[in-house]
């Protein structure tokens, strides 16, 4: 009797292993962190591994996750591929558990999604709501770089144009700077995310463009417009080709101005930022960061700003970070400026999201611009935002007059605001003793801060 009860049992188990497995390759996913532009999609091997067919019955799964199979029927010793993508309607942390039901067992495989979204996407219609075919690859930390192909072609011919300098810059640096070839091309590395591209064509206008780029938007057309017809182009591109002033001759230039009996600030190179004619400064940046500045390049040239100045800084000089959104917090606190990878770190962690309390960024920022001070030197604050405060507003009027009266001044850095913005900020700077310095495009973000640092640090005599 016992003996037939256990070759019952191992038939049993026996039938169960050849009649009933469909092997999943996991039931467990975690995306980590998600930017807005990332894919979301992940795909689930089923092996069977019976001597019989299997079939996917039905998959339960709440209404943020979409899922396509690449076949109906895994034959025995074949495989099924479930591609299954995440749609969160809000940022944070989400776990979403699918049931999947099979033809071989009664209970469904549980499988769950997790990971953290850290930001929406920037307009209102998702670009992932649909799950993507299988030519295209699933998420991976090991997709963060692909292959980028960019083409500039002529505006009204359409065609190609060779020779077209391509600069592409991401996270505010210039990340690779190419020519195209014959065939008006460039293909280069890219990595996910917003990138930047500057192109410079003789005989073209300049052109400027942000855009996402990743797996599936990795090619990059360009339309570049002709210049005016203009008789004097030749001599002025002559007369500019001689007075660039190469590095190699800055010293004697430097020498020559040193035997004279004084030298204005327009005599030095624009790089020259040489503690024998500059003060040491103390610069503290007030970003705001809030979900307006996540349009368009805001970002990218807000950044592009930051690493630009932070290049001019010196041994002798501090740097300091506040950002603002719904809230304000020290991003860096006073930090010497040949410390430019603290910097850098911090301007490439920048994300945009929330409302915009620039009243607690003043305010915290002008405490940043006070620890760090720099007796007999230039203590300077720059807020940059692209409009106006409208959220948990002190009276900041009272803390620029507060602290003007010690020595710290207030500009502010207008990033592609409009003419009302502007106004304010004009009222804001004059009050502060600073300047307005708008920033529309690359050639104002490389320039336009580091100038004004320039000039209100030199030593005039």
């Amino acid at each position: 009797m016992l003996k037939s009860i256990l070759i019952f049992c191992i038939n049993f188990l026996c039938c169960q292993f050849l009649f009933g497995q469909l092997v999943f390759s996991t039931l467990k996913h975690n995306f980590g962190d998600l930017e807005s532009y990332d894919n979301r999609f992940v795909d689930i091997t089923v092996v069977n591994k019976s001597v019989k067919d299997g079939y996917i019955l039905s998959v339960r799964k709440p209404s943020e996750v979409v899922y396509i199979q690449n076949k109906a029927l895994v034959a025995k010793d074949s495989t099924l591929i479930l591609r299954f993508q995440v749609n969160p309607q809000k940022k944070g942390r989400f776990s979403y558990t699918i049931q999947i039901y099979t033809s071989d067992q009664a209970e469904p495989h549980i499988l769950t999604l997790t990971g953290n979204l850290l930001n929406l996407e920037i307009d209102n219609a998702s670009n992932y709501t649909a799950c993507p075919d299988f030519n295209a690859r699933p998420i991976s930390k090991n997709y963060n770089f692909f292959d980028l192909t960019v083409v500039t072609i002529d505006a009204e011919t359409k065609e190609e144009i060779e020779g077209s300098q391509v600069n592409f810059i991401q996270n505010g640096f210039s990340r690779w700077k190419e020519y195209t070839d014959k065939n008006g091309k460039i293909k280069k590395q890219g990595s996910i995310g917003f990138a930047y591209f500057e192109v410079n064509k003789q005989g073209y206008l300049p052109f400027e463009r942000g855009t996402y780029v990743n797996n599936d938007r990795n090619r990059v057309i360009i339309e570049l417009t002709k210049k005016p017809f203009e008789k004097t182009e030749e001599s002025v591109l002559t007369h500019m080709e001689e007075i660039v002033i190469d590095d190699s001759k800055q010293d004697s230039i430097i020498k020559q101005l040193d035997s004279l009996t004084s030298i204005s600030f327009e005599q030095l190179p624009e790089d020259n930022f040489d503690p024998r004619y500059f003060h040491p400064v103390n610069v503290t940046f007030i970003l705001d960061v809030s979900s307006s500045m996540n349009q368009g390049e805001k970002m990218e040239l807000m950044k592009y700003s930051l690493n630009q100045l932070s290049e001019l800084m010196r041994q002798e000089d501090k740097i300091s970070i506040v950002t603002y959104a719904s809230k304000a917090k020290v991003l860096l606190p006073p930090t010497v400026g040949t410390d430019k990878e603290a910097v850098r770190l911090q301007v490439e962690s920048l994300r945009a999201s929330g409302m915009t309390a620039g009243g607690d960024g003043i305010k915290m920022g002008f405490e940043q611009a006070e620890e760090g001070y720099i007796p007999n030197g230039i203590n300077h604050v720059f807020i940059i935002t692209d409009g106006a405060f409208n959220h948990q507003t002190y009276d900041y009027k009272k803390i620029i007059k507060k602290y003007v009266k010690k020595h710290i001044h207030l500009s502010v850095v207008g990033i592609l605001n409009d003419s009302k913005a502007e106004t304010s900020m004009r009222e804001v700077a004059k009050l502060g003793n600073g300047e307005y310095i708008p920033v529309f495009n690359l050639v104002d973000a490389q320039q336009n801060i580091r100038q004004l640092v320039r000039k209100i640090a030199f030593i005039s005599k």
